[in-house]
C-alpha cells in the first residue's frame, strides 16, 4: 500500500475517528520527547565525564612518562599511549570497512558510519598530540600537577613522584 492510498483510506474515515487517531499519535510523540529529554542529558553527561577523565589521563601519562628524559620512562609512556591509539584506530578502521560494505544502502547510513569513522580516528590522533598547556611548565609546577593527577586517579603518590616533588618543589608549595 503506497502513501497516497493510505491517505485516501484515512480521509474516508469519520472525522471523529481521524481526530482520535491524530491525538493519540500526537500524545505518543510527546511521551517519546519526554523520555528523550530525560535520557539525553544523562547520556551526554556520562560521555562528557568519560572524555574529561580521558583527557586528564592523557595529561598524566604525558607529564609522568613521555615528557621526562630516560629510555624506560619514554618506553612506558609510549606503550600506554599507543595502546589507546591503536584501540581507537582499529575501531575507526572497522567503521570504515563497514562503511565500504554498506555504502550502497543509503546516504544516511553511509554518513553516520563516516562520522563514526572520523570520530574514532580523531580520538586516536588526540592521543598522539599533547595539549600545548601541558608543555613549558617549570619543574615545580610540572611535578605538582603530576602529584595532583596521581592523587585524583590513585589516591596516593608514587615514590618517584614524591622524590621529584622533594627535589623540585619547596616544602610550602607541595600538594597536600
Amino acid at each position: 500500500m503506497d502513501t497516497e492510498t493510505l491517505i485516501d483510506a484515512i480521509s474516508n474515515w469519520p472525522v471523529i475517528l481521524q481526530g482520535v487517531i491524530g491525538s493519540a499519535i500526537f500524545w505518543l510523540i510527546l511521551e517519546m520527547l519526554k523520555l528523550a529529554t530525560k535520557w539525553l542529558p544523562q547520556t551526554l553527561g556520562y560521555v562528557s565525564k568519560r572524555v574529561e577523565k580521558e583527557i586528564l589521563l592523557r595529561e598524566w601519562i604525558y607529564r609522568k612518562f613521555t615528557s621526562r628524559n630516560g629510555f624506560i620512562n619514554n618506553i612506558q609512556g609510549y606503550l600506554i599511549t599507543f595502546d589507546h591509539v591503536f584501540r581507537y584506530l582499529i575501531t575507526g578502521l572497522l567503521f570504515a570497512c563497514i562503511g565500504i560494505l554498506v555504502a550502497g544502502a543509503g546516504k544516511l547510513v553511509f554518513g553516520i558510519i563516516l562520522a563514526a569513522t572520523i570520530y574514532y580516528l580523531l580520538r586516536a590522533l588526540a592521543w598522539l598530540t599533547p595539549k600545548k598547556e601541558w608543555m613549558g611548565d617549570t619543574l615545580s609546577n610540572h611535578w605538582k600537577r603530576v602529584a595532583t593527577l596521581e592523587k585524583m586517579f590513585f589516591g596516593k603518590l608514587d615514590e618517584d613522584t614524591q622524590g621529584f616533588l622533594d627535589k623540585y618543589v619547596s616544602s610550602e608549595d607541595k600538594v597536600q
